[in-house]
């Protein structure tokens, strides 16, 4: 039972952490004052020069960018790395076995259990890891470092469609509501146990996950209409747009991007 307990507030916990928190956002941090309209933009390109980059060397350079990113913008290492680290650790998961030969032929480095690795096949793993891990870097400080408000303001000015903003604004409300759906269900049935086990645990997620389903349908229906009701319609969405208004930070940011655009396409650098 404790750790079931354990698992829902941990997942539960998360969520709203990493989705609703806005404590990273409200800091005077260097990424906090940068427009979300040019943020977006220089994030995606730092994304597109990550996927044409061939270099493990420049892929690690946007590896510590990231972490320079993150330290400037007042994130604490301990906690972006938490979240920086997970998915590249499941990536070299995937990528191990593309190092042996008869995943990637090549010249042979040594042999484990009869199983030959390639200087080619370490490479191309390298090559992954290195490549999800600045990805994933830069990505996950575009929602900690902006507000969901001026990020919805930023994908209307790029004449994002009507429908594309609304799902976003509903799916936003729907994860929310649907993890307090399942935290309330929980901790009531648990107040009401007298001597909870194990076994009960698994008939509550077994007997409740039709419900969960149900509930989920009618809270997505339900949230649509609460945005109805409030008078959102297209024309309302447009009041998202603001004037664009250049500043220092916004300045540093786009000279970063050239710098960067310099170091990577520059022949001498590998």
């Amino acid at each position: 039972m404790k750790a079931t307990r354990k698992t829902i507030l941990e997942l539960t916990t998360a969520a709203n952490r990493i989705i609703f928190d806005s404590e990273f956002s409200q800091k005077d941090g260097f990424l906090q004052s940068v427009d979300a309209r040019i943020k977006l933009i220089g994030s995606l390109f730092l994304l597109i020069l990550i996927s044409i980059t061939h270099s493990q060397l420049k892929l690690l350079f946007f590896c510590f960018l990231a972490l320079a990113f993150a330290l400037f913008s007042g994130i604490p290492l301990t906690f972006f790395l938490k979240r920086f680290l997970f998915i590249p650790l499941f990536s070299l998961i995937i990528a191990i076995p593309s190092i042996f030969s008869f995943i990637t032929p090549g010249d042979e480095i040594f042999s484990l259990f009869g199983l030959s690795i390639t200087s080619q096949g370490i490479n191309t793993a390298t090559m992954l890891v290195l490549r999800v891990s600045a990805s994933v870097g830069i990505t996950i400080l575009l929602p900690l470092t902006t507000k969901w408000t001026k990020l919805i303001s930023a994908l209307r000015s790029f004449y994002v469609p009507y429908s594309g903003i609304l799902i976003l604004l509903i799916g936003y409300r729907y994860i929310f509501s649907i993890l307090k759906l399942i935290e309330n269900n929980y901790f009531a049935k648990v107040s009401r146990e007298i001597k909870p086990s194990v076994k009960s645990d698994y008939l509550f997620l077994g007997s409740k996950t039709a419900m969960f389903m149900n509930r989920s349908i009618q809270t997505g229906e339900n949230i649509y209409l609460a945005f109805q009701s409030r008078g959102y319609t297209e024309k309302t969405s447009q009041l998202f747009n603001d004037k664009l208004e250049l500043n220092s930070f916004d300045l540093v940011w786009i000279g970063i991007l050239i710098l960067t655009t310099f170091i990577i396409w520059n022949p001498f650098l590998y």
